[in-house]
């Protein structure tokens, strides 16, 4: 039979040393080991920004696998000491403390592309500031997708889209122009037509000395309509093609002179006249702006200028609508 040990003051005895130890130990443990899954949740954190969100779950899987081992956590704590005490990079430090605490390997460090990326990205977000998308982008070591609109601040307007101009087809009325004179012929009119897509340049550098429309015919005499506009230039002057096109045909007449039409398809034409020298032959291939004759007085003229005529699906119009926008 067990004797009850009493003390000097009466009470139970005291258990022996050895089972204080055991039980102070265990308690030590379990503080240790509490204090290092607290610091798992913070290096998780810390390093949480180059982790991807399934690497993170995957992270704390394996800080929770370490309540079930047993880890020299003292021994990896008075590591991780000296190597900040040495000034150690604090990442290398922490990497190995991971890999002697946790098992898991230090972050990777990001590609050296992407590094290139993310300080061109630090330097527009110093100058302009991220929206929300480009600070996660930020956040993840990534750039921006291309084309994604970045996020409108409060209270800002969103911008303005630019309408795309519409194109109508070739002969059609652009703009209608009142008109309540002597009737127009029947193969002309005042209205801008459009040319569609086709690119155009001015063909002569001059002053306009004669309009589209009805006029006095400057020798002739008589109100008679007049096809084209007049450019008056100096004789010798570069005349230009008005578009791309092919060379319809030239001739010489007494009232156009020397004279030739350029063929620029979808039914639009040009016609030249009173040039001092035509340089280009039938079925030529001429480019934009090319130069294809020059500014003469020859026909019926009462001086030195370029006789321009355009013509749109049949229908002579008013090529100065295209001068004022050329």
């Amino acid at each position: 039979m067990r004797k009850r040990v009493r003390t000097r003051g009466g009470g139970a005895a005291h258990r022996p040393k050895g089972n204080r130890r055991a039980e102070l130990g265990r308690r030590e443990r379990q503080r240790l080991l509490q204090l290092g899954f607290c610091l798992a949740v913070f290096l998780a954190v810390l390093v949480g920004r180059g982790v991807f969100p399934g690497q993170m779950v995957q992270v704390g899987e394996q800080a929770a696998a370490v309540l079930g081992r047993s880890v020299d956590f003292k021994g990896a704590f008075e590591r991780l000491g000296e190597a900040i005490g040495r000034q150690r990079p604090v990442s290398e430090a922490v990497g190995e403390f991971c890999v002697t605490v946790f098992g898991i390997s230090a972050v990777e460090e990001p590609d050296p592309a992407l590094s290139g990326a993310v300080s061109q990205g630090e330097a527009r977000f110093l100058s302009a500031g991220p929206s929300g998308y480009e600070a996660a982008c930020r956040r993840l070591w990534l750039e921006p997708e291309a084309g994604t609109p970045a996020a409108v601040e409060e209270g800002q307007a969103e911008p303005e889209q630019p309408e795309e101009e519409t194109v109508l087809p070739v002969g059609a009325v652009v703009e209608q122009v009142p008109y309540e004179g002597e009737a127009l012929p029947e193969d002309a009119t005042m209205d801008r037509l459009s040319i569609g897509t086709l690119q155009w340049t001015v063909p002569v550098q001059g002053t306009k000395s004669s309009d589209f429309g009805y006029r006095e015919h400057p020798v002739e005499g008589g109100v008679k309509f007049h096809y084209g506009v007049d450019i008056a230039a100096d004789k010798g002057t570069a005349i230009a093609a008005f578009a791309a096109g092919t060379v319809a045909f030239t001739g010489e007449s007494t009232t156009y002179g020397k004279y030739f039409q350029l063929d620029h398809g979808n039914g639009i034409t040009t016609l030249y006249a009173h040039c001092d020298t035509v340089e280009v032959s039938e079925a030529d291939t001429v480019a934009l702006g090319q130069q294809v004759a020059t500014v003469g007085d020859s026909g019926l003229t009462t001086g030195s200028h370029l006789h321009f005529e355009l013509c749109v699906a049949g229908t002579r119009t008013d090529p100065a609508w295209y001068f004022a926008q050329g």
